[in-house]
Parts: C-alpha cells; structure tokens; sequence
C-alpha cells in the first residue's frame, strides 16, 4: 500500500476525521481520550455495517484487531491491502515477531499504544493524539481530529558558530560528514552509534550547545525521552530530517526528473511491501540516482564530492546557517 488515506468513523455521538500516510502511525494519550472508542466503532462497523450505528469512509478497508491474543498472526495473514487499527493491551505489537511480520505487508498499521514500540521503525511524524472537542456521551456531538505531538519540520536556522557539539545518530556517512563541518567551526562531533544511545549522550552534554541530528523516519520510539532531555537544555536542539540520505536528495545536488515530486508527497512512492521505514527508501533512491556518477553514493562512506565546501552548504542548509 503507498498514498494518503482519508479516514472519517462516526456514530450519534462522536466523530473522528483524520488521514494517515506512513505505513505505521501510532496513537498516544492518557485514558478517556477516545483511543479505544476509535478502534471499537471500527470492529462494530466491520461486523455489523452500517446497522452498526456507525458510519465509515476511507478508499481503503479499515480493519480493527481486538482480543486476537495468540493467533494474531493467523488473522494478519488474511487481511490484505487494508488499514488495520490494533487497540491498547495487544502486547504482541511490543514482540520482535510483529515488527518481522509486518515488515513486508501491504497493510497499513494504526497502534494505539502509550508503550515506546522499540522494534517498530515509525516516524516522529507518524505520532498522533486525538484532539477533543467535547466529550463521548455528552448531549453535544464531539468532533474529534488526530494531531501529530511531533513535527520533523525545523522551525529555526541553528548557527553553527553558536554550537559546542553535533551529535548524529550515524556512525558512517552522516557522521563523516558532520565531522567534517565541525572541523570547520571547531566544534566536536560525537557519534552515537544508533539511535538508542542519544538518550545516554545527551546526559553527558549537559549544558552544552549541541544540535542533535537523527533521522525522523525512524525515531520514533526514541522521541519522547530524548524531546524530554531536550527541552531540559535550553542550548539544546533536536533536528528530525527524514534521514541523512533526504538531506542530500532535498539539497538541489543530485538533478534527477520527477526527484522533486518525490520529495514533495513521499506517501504516493513508498510502497509498504518494499519499504518497512521511509529511511530505507530514500537510501535506496539515493543510490538508485547517483551511481556511476561523481555523486556515487555509500552509506558506509561519504564520498568526496559531497565534502566541498558549495556542498556541505547546500546539504546543511535547511536546518544550520553561518556557513
């Protein structure tokens, strides 16, 4: 599945409108919010239709997974090219045997779930609450919408002449080259090695100004304690580009047709069934344009044309300035 699904679920007392374009999204928020309302007005109207008292839209079957305990897998295996929303309590989406089975499906995921999913690849942006406007069994309908708690859009230039450190997620090509813009500005650079050891590096920062670089397309079971120790350091700056590798394709350096509509609506040419995490596409497109050409790219090695000083800018220059 790829694209963008508008979703609307409604019955006598209560709306929910939102779209999703990720093929996992996941939905938090303290009891009594509407999560568990959301995903039983789906299981009723798929067992019951429209007697069901609910109504539903979307261009794509919608499909809730309640109490399937043990045979989850068995289900999943005959539910194709729908959105399936899995409601809080299924500890199976916690397993390292769902993040493996559904790492090829053609299947949209919804989870409702105020757990870290930590073998589950998912955006920042992928990371909803339902917004209230008003109360489940009120006299008054409530109209709700699902609103992203994170956004991997910079909203500030940092300057890079203010910084004590860069710290990346990448331990190779991302890192080589943050490496050698801190040279330029006589700041360290630290790598951290994969995204679970941000969280470790940031404590031992303390104070320092330091912009953190990882890639918003897969951090999302590391966001809410790393936003957390964030926000704790007011010289601190968390930078959530898509991955390294969007960096480059967003910085005007590789000239390929059709590049820019890419980058534009990502949803509408990352299929599911390739692609479990938008970092492992842009990777993969990235090579895909720059091969045989002096742009050749490496993940395990930054190649030297991507170094020049025109270069590091035009790559750096949506998220830093003083270059």
């Amino acid at each position: 599945m790829r694209g963008k699904h508008k979703i609307t679920v409604s019955n006598r007392f209560v709306q929910y409108k939102f779209e999703i374009d990720h093929n996992i999204s996941v939905i938090r928020g303290n009891s009594g919010t509407g999560k568990t309302t959301l995903v039983e007005m789906i299981n009723d109207y798929q067992n019951a239709g429209p007697s069901s008292g609910v109504s539903l839209s979307c261009d794509k079957e919608c499909v809730a997974l309640i109490g399937a305990g043990r045979i989850w897998q068995i289900v999943l295996k005959g539910i194709h090219d729908s959105i399936v929303f899995i409601d809080e309590g299924e500890e199976y989406v916690k397993e390292l045997d769902f993040a493996r089975t559904i790492q090829n499906s053609d299947n949209y995921y919804v989870i409702v779930s105020r757990d870290n999913l930590y073998y589950l690849p998912y955006s920042v942006d992928a990371i909803f609450e339902i917004k209230l406007s008003g109360f489940y069994g009120s006299m008054k309908k409530a109209y709700n919408r699902l609103s992203r708690i994170y956004s991997n859009k910079s909203k500030d230039k940092i300057d890079l002449r203010k910084l004590d450190t860069i710290v990346t997620e990448d331990s190779h090509s991302g890192f080589e080259f943050f490496r050698e813009v801190s040279r330029d500005f006589g700041i360290n650079c630290k790598s951290a090695d994969g995204k679970s050891n941000i969280s470790r590096i940031l404590d031992g920062l303390r104070g320092e100004a330091v912009a953190v670089v990882v890639d918003g397309a897969a951090f999302g079971p590391e966001i809410t304690q790393v936003a957390y120790k964030i926000k704790k350091n007011p010289n601190a700056n968390l930078l959530l580009p898509e991955s390294f590798e969007w960096m480059i394709l967003r910085s005007g350096l590789i000239k390929a047709s059709g590049l820019n509509d890419i980058l534009d609506a990502p949803y509408d040419f990352i299929d599911s069934e390739d692609y479990v995490s938008w970092e492992r596409f842009f990777t993969a497109k990235l090579i895909e344009l720059t091969q045989r050409t002096i742009w050749a790219y490496s993940k395990d090695k930054i190649g030297y044309a991507y170094l020049s000083d025109h270069s590091k800018k035009a790559i750096v220059d949506e998220f830093f300035e003083g270059m």
